[in-house]
């Protein structure tokens, strides 16, 4: 299908890679946001009720 294989592959490592990355950046962000969080509050409950 493609005449230049090696590109593609190069293409597709570089979108999963790019992908990889800003998931792992999410997941920083996401951590230390809830560390964050947890210090303002010591409160480990599910649902606060409401």
């Amino acid at each position: 299908m493609f005449s230049h294989e090696g590109t593609a592959i190069e293409v597709l490592l570089f979108i999963f890679g790019f992908a990889g990355f800003a998931l792992a950046l999410w997941f920083v962000h996401a951590y230390f946001e809830r560390k964050a969080q947890s210090g303002v509050k010591k409160q480990h409950s599910g649902h606060q009720g409401g």
